[in-house]
């Protein structure tokens, strides 16, 4: 799959989570949100076979290495980032400054605790509207 395909879809995710945040969970405004959220992760299932076996965010986290540069700085290099979380970080940090070497490791430890909110958050809307059934 096309790299420009994954930030458009991860972009779409990203903006539908957004909207999501203003709506509590069992708000019927929010069905529209949850429909576009649907479609993506079905557009992920059609895709599978390209991008393998999707990493949970334990697994990512674990396996993206935190280096300090002479600067004293610490960054995360982006080609140690599987590319489906690198295209949700790219995403979710956008306009955040870096510097060269990579993004800033606590900009991508906060793109993490973040994303748990997030999806914590989309978990109970869908356990919400299953309730309702």
């Amino acid at each position: 799959m096309a790299a420009n395909n994954i930030y458009q879809r991860e972009m779409a995710r990203r903006k539908a989570l957004w909207a999501l945040a203003r709506f509590a969970p069992g708000d019927s405004m929010a069905e529209i949100t949850l429909a576009v959220l649907d479609d993506i992760d079905a557009q992920d299932s059609d895709n599978s076979h390209l991008s393998g076996r999707a990493l949970s965010i334990d697994e990512v986290a674990n396996s993206v290495p935190e280096e300090e540069l002479p600067t004293r700085i610490w960054i995360v290099r982006d080609a140690e980032i599987p590319q489906l979380w690198r295209e949700r970080f790219r995403c979710a940090s956008a306009g955040s400054t870096r510097v060269v070497e990579g993004p800033y490791a606590t900009d991508w430890e906060k793109f993490l605790r973040k994303w748990n909110i997030e999806i914590c958050h989309l978990d109970e809307h869908t356990s919400e509207l299953a309730r309702r059934g």
